[in-house]
């Protein structure tokens, strides 16, 4: 299964002190074991950088460790790139639905989801997600939810 992976769910996945960690986790050990194909677009491995450097933990992550971090990210992951065609597709959705800001983002992931043929988005984020969502959008998945949890069972059996 090829699952796309939203920044939120790989932070939690790799601080230990999250408090998603425990749901977070799994998926990442899963994909590194080859039962689920994880996905991620490039724009998602400057958010991961951007989200550990800022981080409120003691120690702080150092810009290095940030790097040194996204870049093992990158080799766990298909990382994808979002063609101009798919920038053009995320500032269409956002426009068209009255979408501002960091709304934008979001919908880098969604189109770089769909581009890539991810058959679910995980995410601890999907409120977010569902207004960008269209009828070729994978369903969108929360770690935490029973469905995760169903889900991710299915596939380690």
């Amino acid at each position: 299964m090829k699952v796309a992976v939203d920044t939120s769910v790989l932070v939690a996945a790799l601080i230990r002190t999250h408090p998603h960690n425990a749901f977070a986790a799994p998926w990442l050990a899963a994909i590194d074991s080859g039962r689920v194909q994880g996905i991620i677009d490039a724009h998602t491995v400057h958010e991961l950088y951007s989200v550990l450097t800022k981080l409120e933990l003691r120690p702080a992550i150092s810009p290095g460790d940030a790097q040194a971090m996204a870049t093992r990210v990158m080799g766990r992951f298909e990382t994808v790139p979002l063609t101009a065609e798919g920038t053009r597709r995320a500032l269409e959705r956002c426009s068209l639905r009255g979408l501002s800001s960091g709304a934008i983002f979001d919908a880098t992931h969604v189109i770089a989801a769909e581009l890539a043929g991810a058959e679910n988005i995980l995410t601890f984020n999907g409120g977010d997600f569902m207004r960008l969502a269209d009828t070729d959008t994978p369903p969108f998945i929360d770690p935490q939810s029973a469905d995760g949890a169903t889900l991710l069972a299915s596939l380690t059996e």
